[in-house]
């Protein structure tokens, strides 16, 4: 039964096997700013959708026309259909440049990881002591080598990704949210908080 949770030792540990504090900080980073300019990209069709219709309401495409107009001082600015184009275009192709390259570092980051500790592990094994190998099954051993690193090199990698993307993704639609319509962030914690409580049921339930 497993019990317990994964200690920060670990973590660090994988992340100095697959190249350092310093490259898991980076892919770190590379993931906040891939989905800064998702977020980008989401809140600037935000403004064009309002931009268009407050062109379409008052008849302006252009600050000179706004000054001279009262009804649209309300509006921060106006720019040109043309620049709203460009500017949504240059934003999902940093999109996309940024995920490609964040997910080229992430998996040669995990790879590497799956080398290093497969080479210590062998290394470990080479140099123990008859004590080891009458404590611990042939098995044991072998499915350490198998199985485990499998899970390492196949399953670690991917829900890593998962929890890295949602979980970013999610604080970036609440800040996005939240700067739209801060009341919003009222049920937004009542949710989290029912979820934080459903997730130690289903925990709980799990390894019963």
């Amino acid at each position: 039964m497993s019990k317990g949770s994964v200690k920060a030792a670990v973590y660090k540990h994988y992340c100095v096997s697959g190249g350092g504090c310093c490259l898991a900080i980076f892919v770190l980073f590379m993931f906040i700013l891939s989905q800064a300019f998702a977020s980008g990209g989401d809140y600037w069709i935000t403004f064009w959708v309002n931009l268009e219709e407050h062109v379409y309401v008052n008849g302006v495409y252009n600050a000179t026309i706004t000054a001279n107009n009262p009804s649209s001082a309300s509006y921060p600015f106006i720019v040109s259909r043309d620049i709203c184009i460009y500017v949504y275009s240059g934003l999902t192709v940093l999109t996309i440049l940024a995920t490609l390259f964040r997910s080229f570092l992430f998996f040669l980051m995990c790879m590497t990881a799956s080398v290093n500790l497969h080479d210590h592990m062998f290394t470990s094994i080479s140099r123990a002591t008859m004590w080891f190998f009458n404590n611990n099954s042939s098995g044991r051993i072998l499915n350490r080598f198998s199985k485990d690193m499998g899970a390492i090199d196949e399953l670690l990698p991917v829900a890593m990704m998962d929890v890295l993307q949602i979980g970013i993704t999610l604080l970036a639609i609440i800040i996005v949210v939240a700067s739209i319509n801060v009341w919003l962030l009222i049920p937004t914690v009542c949710v989290g908080i029912l979820f934080y409580f459903l997730r130690l049921f289903y925990i709980a339930t799990s390894r019963s």
